[in-house]
């Protein structure tokens, strides 16, 4: 991890710098050979099991989320604008490329998930052993359109022929919503899920609904049940569930818990915007722990809760996990450390 002020090169030359890399990678996208690449490399690795994509991989100034050869290679102190692989609703960022209708996109604009498509494509057409996929924001507000899973496209199928993979068993999906939580096509969801039957993680993120407008419309918004997204009868394996930005109420939360497998050991839920406690984590905590302790909820097993929340962090890909301390106060003597909303 590099210090922030460290020294490093002239603003002049590292803007010099950085303009080598983009042309670099103009040419790399232009002469597709980044997806020749990723083919040879499952050639000859044969027993890559998991590949990730993902917009973060520069993370943050100084302090990359990977250390791949090329950021490895940066000058030290080496000030540059952070790429996001995906599209960022943004002023600057046309919007259709996240909120259209994926058929009604045309291929510069579906170029956008350029590393899904190439990734998603190899993996369903060459022979390989890859048997966990992540697809994964890292709690930036982005994802993959969509709409890819309510259109007939190439993508769905790639994705949907990776999931029937036999002993398939990881999986984390990042969706972006075209501005409404009804967006969200659950049911094709639901169908393409279910093609898992070895799934052993699982993880599923949205961008939510639009920041500025989704506590003034809560009352307008009605949440999709969760056992309608997820077949959790067809996962007699799965171990480790979790939500990030889902719409839901509080009460089919907890329903939908009470029917987890009795494999699954841990839960995570983070961004979750309740729609009848008012959005509170207190509430909802509190009503998890009553149920738990009436043994309505998780009598035969304990399952570790994590609570992804940002109190007090309002940078984007950041937030607070609160995980041993959520467990003491379901099932000890632990306080809830979320605030009681006011009356």
């Amino acid at each position: 991890m590099r210090k922030l002020g460290s020294i490093g090169p002239p603003l002049s030359e590292c803007w010099k710098f950085y303009r080598i890399l983009i042309r670099q990678q103009d040419d790399v996208l232009a002469g597709k050979s980044d997806e020749e690449a990723f083919i040879h490399g499952l050639k000859r690795f044969p027993v890559l099991t998991k590949v990730t994509v993902t917009p973060a991989a520069h993370g943050f100034l100084f302090n990359p989320l990977y250390q791949t050869p090329m950021i490895s290679s940066f000058p030290e102190g080496f000030n540059y604008p952070i790429p996001r692989g995906w599209p960022l609703p943004s002023h600057d960022q046309p919007e259709e490329v996240y909120s259209l209708p994926w058929k009604r996109l045309n291929e510069v604009q579906k170029e956008k998930f350029h590393g899904f498509r190439i990734v998603a494509r190899a993996l369903a057409e060459q022979k390989n052993d890859v048997v966990e996929f992540s697809v994964d924001s890292r709690l930036l507000r982005t994802g993959i359109n969509c709409s890819i899973l309510g259109d007939a496209c190439e993508e769905y199928n790639h994705l949907a022929t990776l999931l029937k993979k036999p002993g398939f068993r990881h999986l984390d999906l990042s969706f972006t919503l075209a501005g409404t939580w009804q967006s969200l096509p659950h049911e094709k969801l639901h169908d393409i899920l279910r093609e898992a039957g070895d799934l052993e993680e699982l993880s599923l993120a949205t961008t939510g609904i639009d920041a500025e407008n989704e506590h003034r419309n809560l009352h307008n918004v009605t949440p999709v049940p969760l056992k309608d997204i997820f077949p959790f009868e067809n996962w007699p394996k799965l171990q480790h569930f979790e939500l990030s930005r889902l719409i839901v109420s509080e009460s089919d939360v907890i329903s939908f818990l009470s029917e987890l497998p009795a494999t699954v050991r841990s839960v995570t839920l983070s961004f979750l915007t309740f729609v009848d406690s008012e959005n509170h984590w207190h509430s909802f905590l509190a009503k998890m722990r009553e149920e738990i302790r009436e043994s309505r909820l998780w009598s035969d097993r304990r399952r570790n809760v994590t609570v992804g929340c940002n109190q007090d962090i309002s940078l984007p890909g950041r937030a607070e996990c609160i995980g041993n301390e959520v467990d003491e106060f379901l099932y000890g003597d632990g306080q809830n450390l979320f605030l009681d909303p006011p009356n």
